[in-house]
């Protein structure tokens, strides 16, 4: 089977139905529960190295860590530009 290159588009939230915002809605405050919860018991844990920042991404179902230096990273504190703006 031959590989198939996706190409993305970004969406504005703004301009989605209402049912589909809502959700979209919900699912980036899940994501930042998520996100302070383990970043807090990360703390608790001392696995946060000296002077670090924890970063998520989710790509395809799964999520994976970094720790970046903050002053390393950009003017919104992403390092990057962020999904949906």
């Amino acid at each position: 089977m031959a590989k198939q290159e996706i190409e993305w588009t970004r969406i504005n939230p703004d301009v989605l139905p209402k049912a589909a915002k809502t959700a979209y809605e919900r699912m980036l405050s899940a994501k930042q529960a998520f996100e302070a919860a383990t970043t807090a018991e990360m703390r608790k844990a001392k696995t946060i190295p000296q002077g670090k920042q924890v970063k998520y991404s989710y790509k395809f179902g799964g999520i994976s860590i970094g720790f970046v230096d903050p002053t390393a990273l950009g003017d919104d504190g992403s390092g990057g530009s962020a999904l949906f703006s």
